[in-house]
């Protein structure tokens, strides 16, 4: 198989299009905003950062959703998102608590 044809066949491969889902994990900041729709609505820095420079980048966020750290419902939660066919990017908290 000859390189050139390489990125040709990966092309051919690749889905048309990637579509992305955000989950911040963060029980102080879930405790403090709820659960909001879009990071700014929580002052998430990290996951304002990631919507921006994957839109940017081209590609759908679908949905951003802030949980609280709890293992049952992030997976859960991911587990839904999975089933719809959405990537995830998941952002956690500190992990310090006072």
């Amino acid at each position: 198989m000859p390189w050139d044809d390489t990125p040709a066949k990966h092309k051919k491969n690749a889905p048309a299009s990637v579509k992305f889902a955000i989950i911040t994990v963060s029980t102080s900041r879930y405790e403090t905003y709820g659960s909001v729709s879009e990071p700014r609505l929580a002052d998430d820095i990290s996951g304002t950062v990631m919507m921006d420079l994957i839109s940017g980048s081209g590609f759908d966020v679908k949905t951003y959703s802030l949980l609280p750290d709890n293992e049952t419902l992030i997976a859960g939660h991911v587990r839904e998102l999975t089933g719809a066919g959405g990537g995830q990017t998941v952002s956690s908290g500190r992990g310090v608590e006072k």
